[in-house]
């Protein structure tokens, strides 16, 4: 349903969904343990400023794909669009007052718009939200100072919180008052997950713009998909995104971008760490299915020099980065035709490894172009992360327009062999109706399907759907 938070507050709706059953994990001796009841998520996107400061229109998307992220992940998801500052203000109080005083919540607070560190004149820097009507401060220092939300504010917020869990990540720039940073490996997660945490997280610190085009954003979604499980226990901690994302942001914004995060400064507070339960295989094959697939295509490699031979081990092998550093040099016209007449005659699974290179700007510069026709050579020789890969593209406008039906059919030439990740894909294009007619029940037989393959996503799927 659709919920409007404030009367008279013009266009301002707060877009509303479901939460799962409680989230569950093993404990120390294996037996399934209650981490949380229920999980509420506060998006707040500004990209319609009024006041002196630029437009924002990439929050748009990145609220849309962060709130399918989160959804997926269990998440009961509340989206607030370009609010003013007394608007702001009350959507922190009143998403706390109603979702924060249950000790079994989780609560994550995610904000997309501009930030502003200003200097005070007692000597100390201060960061601020920046809502849609206030000024820029080199125009109006004091208008800016009456409508910007300081962060000191969002110290007193994460206070007030009663739930056991709250994650506040800001994809704006700040010089990082909050934070006590802490590099160190987390603990296991049965052993600091039942404490009391509130964490955060910024896209950038002090002195830095963030793009309209996020990599925060991009990063977050990948991380809480999987790739911040470092440990792959199938859970991405706080401590475990805020250390991917300062690793991944930085290197793929070149050191434009270095996010800071950590946790408040309060020994009452500190101790626990925020979990996402993730499907640790999403989008990268099972060791047994690699070890497999690395035999037979080892036997069919006819490489046509060394460093194209060595290129290819390092793919087989797992060693992306060190293949795409090689790749790094192929950039000329010559260069890249030579490339793609020896790739085109690789198996699939070297076909498909390559795709990932070039998605993830694994040591050499991103090109989903490339990216795309490999998956593509891949897929047609029926590889089915490949078309996984290539419906997930098709679906989010990834290095090619957003194409519903082609995301639907080649998530299902691959849920066809059985591809897990393909099957919960599936069933969420059969919820939604999006490329196909909306059929819940094809949707739920594909979450259980996907589900008694292991995929923990669609197990939490079927969950929220039988309540």
């Amino acid at each position: 349903m659709l919920l409007v938070f404030f009367a008279g507050s013009g266009n301002l709706k707060a877009e509303f969904s479901r939460a799962i059953r409680p989230v569950v994990l093993p404990n120390e001796t294996g037996q399934q343990a209650q981490l949380y009841q229920n999980s509420h998520a506060l998006l707040i996107g500004v990209s319609d400023y009024q006041n002196g400061w630029p437009d924002l229109p990439g929050v748009r998307k990145d609220m849309a794909l962060v709130q399918e992220a989160l959804e997926e992940n269990g998440f009961e998801v509340m989206t607030i669009g370009d609010p003013n500052s007394e608007e702001l203000d009350k959507i922190f109080d009143q998403f706390i007052s109603i979702y924060g005083r249950d000790p079994e919540n989780r609560l994550l607070i995610y904000f997309a718009g501009h930030g502003h560190s200003q200097l005070q004149t007692y000597g100390t820097s201060m960061g601020y939200l920046v809502p849609t009507d206030a000024p820029n401060p080199q125009q109006d220092l004091h208008g800016f100072l009456d409508k910007a939300l300081d962060l000191q504010m969002i110290d007193v917020y994460s206070r007030r919180i009663q739930s056991k869990h709250a994650l506040f990540l800001f994809d704006s720039c700040f010089s990082g008052e909050l934070f006590a940073l802490s590099r160190a490996v987390p603990e296991e997660i049965a052993s600091n997950t039942t404490k009391p945490v509130r964490q955060y997280i910024t896209s950038g610190s002090a002195n830095e713009t963030v793009p309209d085009q996020s990599v925060f954003r991009e990063q977050f979604i990948n991380g809480i998909g999987g790739d911040a499980d470092t440990n792959s226990d199938g859970y991405v901690t706080g401590s475990e995104l805020g250390q991917f994302l300062f690793s991944s942001v930085t290197k793929y914004t070149k050191n434009y971008q270095t996010p800071q995060y950590g946790k408040i400064r309060d020994r009452n507070l500190d101790q626990g760490d925020f979990v996402f339960a993730v499907q640790s295989d999403f989008m990268r094959q099972t060791e047994l299915q690699l070890e497999e697939q690395v035999k037979e295509a080892k036997k069919k490699i006819k490489p046509v020099n060394n460093e194209l031979r060595e290129i290819v081990g390092f793919l087989l092998d797992g060693q992306r980065t060190r293949a795409g550093t090689l790749l790094s040099k192929y950039k000329d016209k010559l260069k890249v035709t030579e490339l793609m007449d020896f790739f085109i005659k690789q198996p699939p699974p070297v076909q498909y490894e390559l795709g990932q290179v070039y998605r993830k700007a694994l040591g050499v510069d991103e090109n989903l172009a490339l990216a795309k026709i490999f998956y593509k050579q891949a897929a047609e020789r029926n590889h089915p992360k490949a078309q996984t890969m290539l419906g997930y593209m098709h679906r989010n406008g990834i290095g090619t327009e957003v194409d519903l039906e082609q995301a639907v059919s080649w998530y299902q030439r691959a849920a066809e062999q059985g591809e897990a990740t393909a099957l919960f894909n599936l069933g969420g294009m059969f919820r939604k109706g999006y490329g196909v007619a909306q059929n819940d029940g094809k949707a739920i037989k594909h979450y259980r399907q996907a589900a008694a393959k292991g995929n923990a996503q669609a197990k939490q799927m079927l969950q929220r759907l039988s309540d």
